[in-house]
């Protein structure tokens, strides 16, 4: 099944530019942190929220991937990779890939290439195949990812009639997408087979030329977590609170597996089912409406015309209240799983910008539909849990879920 909605990139390039002061934590730190990390916990990943690599991003939860060709030690490790649990599979930069990835062809000979909507944005280019190593983990095999390449060959119009195609990393202020979310293969049944309910995600690309592909799930971009021996199951994104202020740069710790292990324990986290589109229902002033959580989502996204918005030529869409507000909303899972009110607050996004800081519990925006998107922010204080459809998790069952 397809899922949209998947991720949301939030910057807006005035409100970015009044964050520029603070580049906030390398690659290499977070490196450096997610191998010592390893050492005692291999299913733990660094989670560093920071400007990203060039310097222009906000609540953005990064993490380092290392890649090889396929059963060799020629390896690549990759930094500033966005963690998303509102997407499924490893995307990167083709420009920054220095290896050589052998190509997921069809029986034609032709290569396969995608076309990812995501909510802002859009990823267009090859997939190759490569084996991956997320933390201390067993490597991953033959896994099928995206090298993101717009100049690969010509996008077909159907990729192009949507969100803008992304270009490059410093476009979009980080080097690739850790697609953790819901789901195993990213697009699922609708593409195994040629019709009017094949979305158009994959194609095969000969002579310059692109056309609709069909393309089997094991075939398709995977998320990496559902592969893992062990730690199978989903994940837990674990990340401190910060001050109404924000934070320059928090670090905190992307955990695989749930229930596997005493590191990733739901304890006595509530377990919210979703249903095939990966929503929960969220009840906000008074209006029922479908509710998602995902960490590619910089802020809170979701619509109410008691906010004061900020000025459009500053901040278009976001929201600037006189004063922090403090708000509720009502979550339900689906299959009568839990139910809950929760609450989260909203600052001014243009006094949060000038602080210079880069992470932020409280900044919010409209969605511009009748969802309610919970974002990174929603993530600080709390462990946040993604479980993996059809995957199961003791004591919570078989996935999809969410859990907090």
């Amino acid at each position: 099944m397809i899922r949209g909605r998947e991720f949301r990139l939030a910057i807006v390039t005035m409100l970015a530019a009044a964050m520029l002061l603070f580049r906030g934590l390398s690659g290499v730190d977070a490196a450096n942190a997610q191998v010592e990390a390893a050492k005692t916990n291999p299913n733990v990943m660094s989670a560093y929220v920071s400007a990203g690599p060039y310097g222009e991003y906000f609540n953005g939860p990064f993490t380092s991937v290392t890649i090889c060709e396929s059963g060799t030690a020629n390896c690549q490790t990759l930094h500033a990779i966005l963690i998303d649990t509102g997407s499924s599979g490893l995307r990167i930069f083709g420009a920054l890939n220095h290896l050589r990835l052998t190509p997921l062809t069809a029986s034609d000979g032709s290569r396969i290439a995608e076309c990812m909507p995501f909510g802002s944005l859009t990823t267009w280019g090859r997939v190759a195949y490569a084996d991956v190593k997320l933390g201390g983990e067993p490597v991953i095999s033959n896994l099928p990812i995206q090298l993101i390449n717009p100049n690969f060959p010509t996008i077909p119009a159907a990729c192009t009639g949507g969100a803008p195609v992304s270009q490059s990393p410093t476009q979009l202020g980080y080097n690739g997408i850790l697609g953790v979310g819901l789901w195993g293969p990213d697009c699922g049944d609708v593409c195994t087979a040629p019709g009017p309910q094949n979305p158009s995600m994959y194609y095969r690309c000969k002579g310059g030329a692109c056309s609709v592909a069909s393309l089997a799930n094991d075939k398709q971009v995977q998320n990496p977590v559902a592969l893992l021996p062990e730690d199978n199951n989903g994940v837990v994104l674990k990340l401190p609170s910060i001050p109404s202020t924000g934070a320059p740069a928090v670090m905190g710790k992307l955990v695989l597996g749930i229930n596997t292990r005493r590191n990733n324990r739901l304890a006595g986290a509530f377990v919210y089912r979703t249903d095939g589109a990966g929503n929960i229902a969220t009840t906000f002033n008074d209006a029922t409406m479908d509710g998602f959580f995902d960490t590619g989502s910089n802020a809170l996204f979701f619509d109410s015309g008691a906010i004061p918005q900020c000025d459009p030529s500053l901040a278009p869409g976001f929201y600037c209240p006189a004063d922090g507000l403090v708000l509720g909303a009502i979550n339900t899972g689906r299959d009568g799983s839990a139910s809950g009110e929760v609450f989260f607050n909203v600052a001014n996004a243009l006094a949060l910008a000038g602080t210079g800081n880069k992470a932020f519990s409280n900044v919010a925006g409209t969605f511009g539909g009748s969802f309610f998107d919970f974002g990174l922010p929603f993530f600080f204080g709390r462990n946040v849990f993604t479980g993996i459809e059809g995957q199961t998790t003791p004591g919570a069952g078989t996935g999809p879920f969410f859990a907090y």
